[in-house]
């Protein structure tokens, strides 16, 4: 069974996920058509940045969990009102 790395290293956000989203590669790989490992489910993340507890949102892997360490260059600060 694949597991996430929680290993935190310098260009590295670890995020409390509130909200994640399925894209093609996750449908493709739950119809088992895509080609090679597709890695873990869950691509798009929306959540908690746990460093400075602002409102991010982003790219990572496995983010069908309660929380995900992403790349800082793979997210963004979502703007506050």
């Amino acid at each position: 069974e694949k597991t996430i790395n929680k290993v935190l290293i310098d260009d590295n956000i670890q995020v409390d996920v509130r909200a994640s989203a399925l894209n093609l590669r996750d449908v493709l790989n739950v119809l088992g058509m895509y080609p090679g490992d597709p890695g873990l489910m869950g691509l798009e993340f929306a959540g908690i940045n746990k460093s400075n507890k602002s409102k991010v949102f982003g790219l990572g892997s496995g983010c069908f969990s309660s929380e995900v360490v992403v790349r800082k260059e793979f997210m963004a600060s979502i703007p506050q009102n």
